[in-house]
């Protein structure tokens, strides 16, 4: 069966009531992408299906394609979110994502990208979150829309810009993503609610008990202070651990000035941490809590005794609310002709964490500032995420005539989905 890198979506009533032009747009972007990636003219980029009827049964090609495409494209107009198939098709991918995000640490952000056919002002819910920079693909498409451009014959340079422009962005998503484990979501697609319908939207109140929001990420710096290695650049460190400035001299940054700006782009306040000798105490107590705790390793600083005692108790914890990054700056001289002896120590302390699958949770593949920061912002969002995850709730059902109080049962969100 045909593997599909995208997955497009959209209402039949958008194309038959614009002459086809939808197919035609289909065409166009499946040609160009075929011929700037290099494939035969059997193989195929994007996965296209004719108007699914409500009732109609889904194709096992269709199932196939939602499980594998690395993009999913959505025609954005108010037909669009009319229309249930596209509901589901919508929350079929979304699941998926977040499914992957959650089980085996990928980055799937980015990856439901909606094309403007139509501007509808009234969005629902769901997609709100979901934005794009449109102008990048032409100030006319920004402000009319895919059809205004196809239909205009005045604008057909547009449209060949608009073509050209939202290929190369397509090829770079595709070839950025890895190719994501085949996952398939609990349920069939047709027993798929529509995300779009206010009718779908539960009826229970599902409400959390003395939940607290994760609004903090808790830093704890293993990094010697100035004195304490010998090091060909002496200004790398300071007077305290979080002086550290991990990619000096490129970047005269501190680590503590990095990683607070980091945290402030994904909407979570800092706070260093200054004493982390018994670091599963802190990590416990900050479960509870709901706050992240992320420690980031200095390779110079493993082989320290003050250090490594630190090092090997973190290595033993095992937390979704935790995680350790351990920078390598490659740009530096001494860092790259050491980094051999410096990993391999690293891998030999961190025994446990350097098993595991997860990237977010040990991440020891980071080589400048750009790539820290990058792999920073990734790390807290999944772990941000997975404190969600592992929040209980409470679900409050309604009461009746025998009862005069509400019942109240507590359960995690995992059981809540398994029973949905």
């Amino acid at each position: 069966m045909c593997r599909y890198s995208i997955f497009l979506s959209f209402s039949g009533d958008d194309n038959d009531h614009c002459q086809n032009r939808i197919s035609k747009f289909y065409n166009n972007l499946n040609s160009i992408l075929k011929s700037k990636l290099g494939l035969s003219k059997s193989e195929e980029v994007i996965f296209y299906s004719k108007e699914i009827e409500i009732g109609n049964h889904w194709t096992d090609e269709l199932k196939e394609s939602l499980n594998t495409s690395k993009v999913f494209l959505y025609m954005h107009s108010p037909s669009y979110y009319k229309t249930e198939y596209c509901g589901k098709e919508w929350l079929f991918f979304s699941e998926r994502m977040e499914k992957i995000k959650i089980l085996y640490g990928f980055d799937t952000v980015g990856l439901m990208i909606p094309v403007i056919w139509f501007h509808e002002p009234n969005l629902p819910e769901c997609v709100c979150n979901i934005q794009y920079n449109q102008m990048q693909f032409g100030s006319v498409y920004e402000e009319k829309g895919l059809n205004y451009l196809m239909r205009i014959k005045s604008h057909e340079d547009d449209y060949e810009i608009f073509i050209e422009r939202f290929s190369d962005f397509l090829i770079q998503k595709i070839r950025e993503t890895k190719d994501l484990p085949y996952h398939v979501i609990d349920r069939g697609i047709e027993s798929l609610g529509n995300p779009f319908s206010d009718e779908e939207k539960p009826k229970t109140n599902i409400v959390s008990k003395g939940f607290k929001r994760t609004k903090y990420a808790q830093f704890a710096y293993l990094a010697c202070t100035d004195g304490e290695v010998q090091r060909q650049i002496d200004e790398i460190y300071g007077d305290e651990s979080n002086d550290w400035k991990p990619f000096y001299p490129q970047i005269d940054l501190k680590i503590s000035f990095i990683t607070q700006s980091v945290a402030a782009k994904v909407e979570l306040d800092c706070k260093h941490l200054d004493n982390f000798d018994e670091p599963k105490d802190i990590i416990d107590d900050s479960r509870e809590n709901n706050r992240i705790v992320l420690t980031i390793v200095d390779p110079w600083s493993v082989n320290l005794p003050k250090y490594n005692s630190i090092i090997k108790k973190c290595d033993e914890i095992n937390s979704y609310n935790f995680a350790m990054m351990i920078p390598f700056n490659l740009e530096d001289d001494e860092t790259r002709d050491n980094f051999e002896d410096l990993n391999s120590t690293l891998l030999n302390v961190c025994r446990s964490k350097s098993a595991n699958t997860v990237q977010q949770y040990f991440n020891n593949k980071i080589y400048s500032y750009n790539n820290f920061c990058d792999e920073l912002a990734a790390t807290l969002i999944h772990v941000k995420n997975r404190i969600a995850e592992n929040t209980p709730y409470i679900r409050k059902l309604s009461s009746n005539k025998y009862n005069t109080k509400p019942e109240l049962i507590v359960r995690s969100r995992d059981t809540i989905n398994e029973e949905s």
